[in-house]
C-alpha cells in the first residue's frame, strides 16, 4: 500500500494536475506576486502596419519587488514595481522570430478591493531600448489592461494560495513614438506556477482527498 501511494504521488507530480486548484502558492499575498512569472497564454498577438505586419510571442514578465495589497477592510491601492521582461517579435508577419529582454521596466499598477478578491489594472508600462530596431511597445492609453488577484490562505501555515492574471492591452511604435499601432487582441498574463509550486499543489490536493475518505 505504501509503495502504490508513493507511485501515485509520484506519477501525478510529473503528469498534469487537472482537477486541482490551478494557480500559486506564495509566502506572501501581494500583488503581482514577486519572483514568479506572468506568461502570456494566448497565442502571438499581430499589430497590422501599412507594410508589414508585427507579432509578439512567448511574452513574460517576472516582478521584482514586493507587491502589495489594500488594507482588509478594502479600498484602492496604487502599486509601482519594477518587473524583467522577456519576448520574441516578428517583424515579417511570422516568418522569422527575434528575442529581445528588458530590465527594470517600470509597472504602474492599481490594485482594488478587499476580503481576498481584487481587482487589478495595469495602468502604465513601456518597453524600449534593447531592440536592433526602434521598436516601442506600451501598455495602451486608450483601453484599459484590468486584470484579478484572488488570495487565499493556506490553513495551518504561513503560504497562501493565489490566482493572478492581467489581460493587457498594448500598442507598437516603429518609428521612436511618433505613430502607434494598437494590438488586435490583449495578451492573457496569468501567474504561472513553476515546478516547485506545482508539486506543492498536488501534495497538497492529495492530501486532501486522503482526509475526505
Amino acid at each position: 500500500m505504501k509503495k502504490n501511494l508513493t507511485f501515485i504521488l509520484v506519477l501525478t507530480i510529473c503528469v498534469s494536475f487537472t482537477g486541482i486548484a490551478q494557480g500559486i502558492i506564495a509566502d506572501a499575498p501581494g500583488c503581482p506576486v514577486m519572483g514568479i512569472p506572468y506568461v502570456m497564454e494566448n497565442g502571438p498577438i499581430c499589430y497590422a502596419g501599412p507594410d508589414t505586419t508585427y507579432m509578439l510571442g512567448n511574452f513574460a514578465m517576472i516582478s521584482k519587488t514586493p507587491g502589495d495589497l489594500p488594507p482588509s477592510s478594502g479600498g484602492s491601492l496604487p502599486v509601482d514595481s519594477f518587473f524583467d521582461v522577456f519576448t520574441e517579435l516578428s517583424v515579417d508577419g511570422g516568418n522569422s522570430w527575434m528575442a529581445d529582454s528588458f530590465f527594470d521596466v517600470f509597472v504602474e499598477l492599481s490594485v482594488d478591493g478587499g476580503g481576498g478578491t481584487f481587482q487589478t489594472e495595469i495602468v502604465s508600462m513601456t518597453l524600449s531600448g534593447h531592440s536592433a530596431m526602434p521598436i516601442i511597445i506600451r501598455e495602451s492609453p486608450q483601453m484599459v489592461s484590468s486584470g484579478m488577484h484572488v488570495v487565499e490562505q493556506i490553513p495551518g501555515t504561513n503560504l497562501f494560495h493565489i490566482d493572478s492574471f492581467f489581460d493587457v492591452f498594448t500598442e507598437l511604435s516603429v518609428d521612436g513614438g511618433q505613430t502607434w499601432i494598437p494590438a488586435c487582441a490583449p495578451m492573457r498574463l496569468p501567474a504561472t506556477p513553476e515546478p516547485t509550486t506545482i508539486a506543492l499543489l498536488t501534495l497538497g490536493g492529495l492530501i486532501l482527498r486522503r482526509k475526505k475518505r
